[in-house]
């Protein structure tokens, strides 16, 4: 269930990060304008945008939508997919990283991460060794980028490293 105290938590997690805030639907511009995310919508699409922005390059934290393309949230999606600068396999790699740190956040807030669990597919086909290694694989990426511990907590904003985003 999202609360608008769900939301606050995800508009406050965001900003102790030191990424910028509009009180805006994304479908009127973008999810992510290269400074700021837009925050009318759920909370666990607020902390899936900070999930993007703490995997992103520095470099591309100042493109709209991360230079991945237009997200599905995404009112402009022209003039975000002109600012696509990386291969499919980077998109679908971050969007995996970005989806489970999103994730590991909404548990360290209290909040229902169940529901992006599911939603975001992480249980599909969970009786296959293939899914549980794919877990495991984006859980140790996220690790060696030092976007969580060795106990699989994210790393809080005061202990955030500035190159921990770039691939290791």
């Amino acid at each position: 269930m999202d609360t608008p105290a769900h939301r606050q938590a995800g508009i406050e997690l965001a900003r102790r990060f030191g990424i910028g805030t509009i009180d805006e639907a994304p479908q009127d511009a973008w999810s992510y304008d290269g400074r700021s995310i837009r925050t009318r919508s759920e909370a666990y699409v607020l902390i899936h945008e900070v999930g993007h922005w703490l995997v992103a390059s520095p470099e591309r934290r100042t493109l709209l939508d991360f230079g991945l393309g237009a997200g599905p949230e995404s009112g402009r999606v022209a003039e975000a997919d002109a600012q696509l600068c990386v291969d499919k396999d980077t998109q679908i790699e971050e969007e995996a990283l970005a989806s489970l740190i999103g994730i590991l956040w909404e548990v360290e807030l209290g909040q229902p991460a169940i529901l992006a669990f599911l939603e975001q597919n992480w249980l599909e086909g969970w009786e296959r060794p293939a899914c549980a290694a794919n877990l495991v694989q984006n859980l140790e990426l996220l690790y060696q980028r030092g976007l969580i511990d060795a106990a699989g907590r994210p790393v809080p904003p005061e202990s955030f490293r500035e190159c921990s985003s770039e691939a290791a």
